[in-house]
């Protein structure tokens, strides 16, 4: 990574290519047979990132307008992209039709009426999936979670569309970034009873069940994406026993995932600005804190926050210490750490944040103080450089 820290400074973001492909191909292979598998955009919506997975035969789950403008501007068709309703306001819907996605998931009442209001507009019929929270403590409701189970009662109008709304089926939100396979075959096992209970209450034949995001993977420190044994055997007998005309398409079965396609793909170079005495202990200042390491949104974002670099550049032989890792921010908010385990390091040392390629940088105040954003370079087999970016200039050159 040496002349990459050279060539183009630090903070810097390295996605490896490779790394995807691996995740993409393990991760179909424990699916079962038959079933669809969707990218989560916003994990890391990088075009090079997004054009790997779609060519790779996935499609996308879009949550804002540029998430959707990267999808179809590296070739995925419209029809291919679903549009999360979560905070989706009537100027959005009217976009997203215009650039022709015709399927949306539903999480609000609220955002039932915006979707109708967007299909009176255009004239145009459009398909939706209701999106419910599944079981399970991380899988709340709220923002992005679904509605609560009991909203066929609550909400009865949204299982019922109109001349202008096709409720096609349902998308339940599992618990999020679940590492123990047991524990994830269970979360998806009570994922796929609660779909198929509430359409035979709603009386409602789908087309699409889908299931959301649970597979897991590290943020910003070592480890291994999980493998799932015996995840596809365990789903292919709760879809038989509950959903029992999936294998012919009837409904289809559909998952999405993130994080765990694309998180070890990505390491975050840094550099070591100080090392001082403070208060906690002693202290190193990085490069790179908060503003471009953003880590995952929602309630999970404190508890993710233990950055463990995997080395420092130069500290081999160096006896292992603990320390308080912080940004360059300058405030309590920007701190990684309160006990990272690493050599002591020395001022101008590189060190290399591993898992950092979901919920990194576009996650973080990457505006805050005016700061410049880091560079992102994409490597493919052999470590050619395939694609070199800053944020901020294709900001300006949007501006023009």
């Amino acid at each position: 990574m040496r002349d990459l820290v050279e060539r183009y400074g630090t903070p810097l973001y390295v996605y490896r290519l490779p790394h995807i492909r691996a995740a993409s191909r393990d991760l179909r292979k424990t699916l079962p047979s038959g079933t669809a598998l969707s990218y989560a955009v916003g994990a890391n919506p990088h075009p090079r990132l997004v054009a790997e997975l779609v060519r790779g035969g996935l499609g996308c789950e879009v949550s804002s307008p540029g998430e959707l403008n990267v999808a179809l501007a590296v070739g995925l068709s419209p029809e291919e992209c679903v549009y999360e309703g979560c905070g989706m306001s009537g100027e959005e819907a009217q976009l997203a039709l215009r650039s022709g996605v015709r399927r949306f998931r539903v999480d609000s009442p609220a955002g039932y009426r915006r979707l109708w209001a967007a299909a009176a507009t255009s004239g145009v019929k459009l398909e939706y999936l209701i999106s419910f929270s599944g079981a399970g403590p991380s899988a709340a409701c709220g923002p992005g979670g679904g509605l609560p189970p009991d909203s066929l009662h609550a909400f009865p109008a949204l299982f019922r569309g109109t001349d202008l709304l096709d409720p096609v089926g349902l998308h339940v939100v599992p618990p999020r970034n679940v590492s123990r396979p047991a524990l994830l075959i269970d979360a998806l096992e009570a994922s796929v009873r609660l779909a198929a209970g509430m359409l035979r209450e709603a009386r409602l034949r789908p087309r699409v069940v889908g299931i959301g995001d649970g597979f897991a993977a590290p943020f910003a420190r070592p480890g291994r994406r999980p493998a799932y044994g015996g995840l596809g055997a365990a789903l292919r007998a709760v879809l038989d026993a509950h959903l029992p005309g999936w294998r012919s398409g009837d409904p289809s079965v559909s998952f999405a995932s993130g994080p765990h396609l694309v998180a070890d793909s990505g390491v975050l170079l840094t550099r070591v600005l100080d090392v001082r005495r403070g208060p906690a202990g002693d202290c190193v200042v990085l490069d790179a804190g908060r503003n471009v390491l953003g880590g995952p949104p929602g309630a999970d974002r404190a508890a993710w926050f233990r950055v463990q670099p995997r080395r420092a550049a130069g500290g081999h032989g160096r006896p292992i210490e603990r320390f308080v890792l912080v940004g360059p921010l300058c405030g309590p908010a920007d701190v990684l750490n309160r006990s990272a385990a690493l050599p002591r390091p020395r001022v101008g040392d590189v060190l290399e944040i591993p898992n950092a390629g979901a919920f990194g940088l576009t996650t973080g105040a990457v505006a805050f103080a005016g700061r410049p954003c880091p560079a992102e370079v994409v490597l493919d087999e052999g470590g050619a450089v395939v694609s070199a970016r800053r944020l901020e200039t294709q900001a300006r050159e949007l501006a023009r």
